[in-house]
């Protein structure tokens, strides 16, 4: 890991024994200064016009007690993959360890624009927000606004992120895969592989990067947390096309499912899912609905009763998120589709029981192509 010291504004690596460090999450704009620039053009950097945030970041984490920093924009050498990978794969940690984060808000003139910022509509952000423990907020005068901690309703308010994430260390496995997806759903990256990468810590996996695969970096993500997760609520996604692919095509897919949770009732036996050449092997309820159509109940839902909405529970006062599988030409082999208009469709959790009951349905073991 490499750090800059906030005194000789070097670049010095740790390999081991890392000291204690501050870390700057921002907004890339005009003429940022790199690691080439830092290491080989120390002449030049001064009439950048990023200079100046980089020594205010650098006085910032002198005056918090702290001789280095870590800046994404100058910290990593980004013209070697390997360590861009490295980098990536490695980022949620190192916010995660760093002793305070200074998010620099460059828009925000005073407090009544915080709301506004472009920093909360950026994809990279998102994991700068939540993983360290201490984020200290500054608008673009460097004026401090406040701390995560403390503005953790109003962060709320602009992020839908539980406030219970913000005020302590995020536990994210508590959160289903829908409402971390939802919390970057109106986020947007500068290229499209990075809608992908910059989750990779809010999920915990690791994954190649390879630019220039587009939108098949969102589907190789759902990919890896399918191997270490069978929460369905991956499956919960929405979009406009009448056949829908199994894996959502985008993180904007699974807005509005910030309150939707994991639901695994008492008399429900979870089963896992795996992605094949075939498809998705996952076993489901079949409740018939029209024609040829189905509505499978997925292991998910919104809670009726009032309680803590930080973990998956077994709870009776529920609706259960379904979707829509229509029976293709081939036996077990089914498509998601949309009826009506509508993808998904919430279930009364009794009735759903009820159906099981009297239509005596059984799970069935299907593939989704």
């Amino acid at each position: 890991m490499r750090l800059l010291n906030v005194k000789t504004l070097k670049l010095e690596e740790f390999h081991k024994d890392t000291p204690k460090y501050g870390i700057l999450s921002h907004r890339w704009n005009e003429e940022e200064v790199t690691y080439r620039d830092i290491t080989e053009d120390r002449a030049m950097i001064r009439k950048f016009k990023a200079w100046p945030k980089i020594i205010s970041c650098c006085r910032i984490a002198a005056s918090r007690g702290f001789q280095y920093v870590w800046i994404d924009s100058c910290c990593i050498d980004k013209s070697s993959s390997a360590e861009l990978t490295e980098s990536i794969n490695s980022m949620y940690l190192w916010y995660e360890q760093a002793e305070e984060c200074y998010a620099f808000l460059s828009d925000v003139n005073s407090f009544r624009d915080f709301g506004n910022s472009a920093w909360f509509t950026r994809g990279w952000t998102l994991q700068e927000l939540i993983a360290p423990t201490n984020v200290r907020f500054y608008n673009g005068q460097w004026k401090y606004l406040g701390s995560k901690a403390d503005m953790s309703d109003l962060l709320y308010g602009i992020t839908k992120i539980n406030a219970n994430v913000l005020r302590s260390k995020a536990d994210l496995p508590h959160y289903s895969i829908a409402q971390r997806m939802s919390w970057a759903a109106h986020r947007q990256t500068s290229r499209p592989e990075d809608e992908a990468y910059c989750l990779l810590g809010i999920f915990k996996v690791n994954m190649p990067m390879l630019y220039g695969e587009g939108e098949n970096a969102f589907r190789r993500l759902q990919e890896e947390i399918i191997k270490q997760s069978d929460d369905q609520t991956l499956f919960a996604w929405h979009d406009e096309r009448e056949e829908k692919p199994v894996l959502a095509p985008s993180p904007s897919c699974f807005a509005d499912l910030h309150d939707l949770r994991c639901i695994y009732p008492t008399n429900d036996t979870r089963f896992g899912h795996t992605l094949s050449n075939s498809g998705l092997a996952i076993k489901l309820m079949l409740i018939p609905w029209t024609m040829n159509t189905y509505v499978a109940p997925l292991s998910c839902g919104r809670v009726l009763t009032k309680g803590p909405q930080t973990q998956q529970t077994s709870v009776r006062g529920y609706e259960r998120l379904g979707i829509f599988l229509r029976q293709t030409q081939y036996a077990n082999h089914l498509v998601r589709v949309s009826v009506n208009g509508e993808d998904t469709i919430m279930l009364n959790s009794d009735i759903v029981a009820s159906k099981r009951d009297t239509m005596a349905i059984k799970d069935r073991q299907i593939f989704l192509r």
